[in-house]
């Protein structure tokens, strides 16, 4: 028998439709035993979420300080039938970060269930992963765990258009704002829909006796593709918000007065920031990049392992309603 366990937080509802399809070939095969357990925070985070206390809480996010959660109650896992064959971490970037209530996890006594575990991580967001996916990887590698692959579902539409979605969804809870004119916000039916074939290329595993704790078993699915252009944005806004985060802790915890006129100043900063150093930034990556186009493949190649963007396996293990967009 296969243990497997799944760890996921979601807050929209959605990351939970998602590990839904994923392990969906997973379910009911006589060879596999799944464990899914749903991070609940003691204090839960809103949806739709208040904007000013999805501002608020970006210091904590961006250094890992997390709220309490319920525990989850793991047998002891010191006993060799509790442990597992393989975890699953599903979880949404929070401001560069896993989010609280999985960093929370992370943090636990209780995630020393991943010691030595085959660990594949899997997260959903608008289209910045990198910086949460490298917390993620530290965290489990403090805790002996075994990172085999990771696979990012990403907000349908064009940066601009998400832009606009995902926040009004987050701030509304109305994943369609523009019925005709922007498509919904979040990721789409049909990534949704499609997630089903890493399960099957981990029953295949399973079946074939590929699950060996030390290989990627979904390479070759088009778990992630990398955006050149994000990482440099990512690692400069991230040290943005780390430099801004300091102030604001120093300044007080969430919720205090003292914390509010930081946080305002804060916010005019960034509008203004965004205004003047986008632009600033297209033109210095127009006159650079042609001269550091190994550096910036080289740079692609780390933050796509250690599952990859190449899809020669998709045939094999795609279902009968994978779109035209990922053939």
């Amino acid at each position: 028998m296969v243990r497997i366990l799944v760890i996921s937080y979601s807050q929209s509802g959605q990351l939970t439709k998602i590990v839904r399809s994923f392990i969906s070939p997973l379910l009911g095969q006589k060879e596999i035993a799944i464990a899914w357990h749903r991070i609940a925070p003691i204090e839960p985070y809103p949806f739709p979420w208040p904007v000013w206390r999805f501002f608020e809480i970006f210091p904590e996010c961006i250094f890992m300080i997390p709220s309490p959660i319920k525990p989850i109650g793991f047998e002891p896992e010191n006993k060799p039938e509790n442990k597992f064959d393989l975890a699953i971490l599903a979880y949404q970037p929070w401001y560069f970060s896993p989010s609280l209530p999985m960093a929370a996890f992370l943090a636990s006594s209780e995630a020393a269930i991943l010691k030595d575990t085959p660990v594949i991580t899997l997260c959903a967001c608008k289209d910045t992963w990198l910086m949460a996916q490298e917390k993620v990887k530290t965290a489990l590698e403090a805790l002996g765990a075994i990172l085999i692959d990771h696979v990012s579902f990403k907000a349908q539409g064009s940066r601009p258009v998400s832009f606009i979605t995902t926040p009004l969804w987050l701030w509304t809870g109305v994943q369609h704002n523009f019925p005709g004119i922007l498509p919904p916000a979040g990721v789409g039916r049909s990534d949704i829909r499609n997630a089903r074939r890493f399960g099957r290329a981990i029953l295949n595993a399973v079946q074939t006796g590929g699950l060996s704790g030390k290989n990627s078993v979904l390479h070759g699915l088009g778990a992630v593709k990398v955006d050149p252009d994000m990482i440099s944005f990512e690692n400069a806004v991230h040290c943005f918000f780390q430099f801004w985060g300091k102030i604001l802790l120093f300044a007080g915890k969430p919720g205090q007065v003292q914390r509010m006129p930081v946080l305002l100043l804060f916010l005019t900063v960034l509008l203004g920031a965004m205004a003047i150093a986008i632009p600033i930034a297209l033109i210095m990556r127009c006159a650079i990049d042609p001269f550091r186009r190994i550096q910036i493949a080289g740079r692609v190649a780390y933050y796509e392992q250690p599952s990859g963007s190449e899809t020669d396996r998709l045939a094999f293990f795609k279902n009968d309603e994978l779109s035209d967009g990922h053939k």
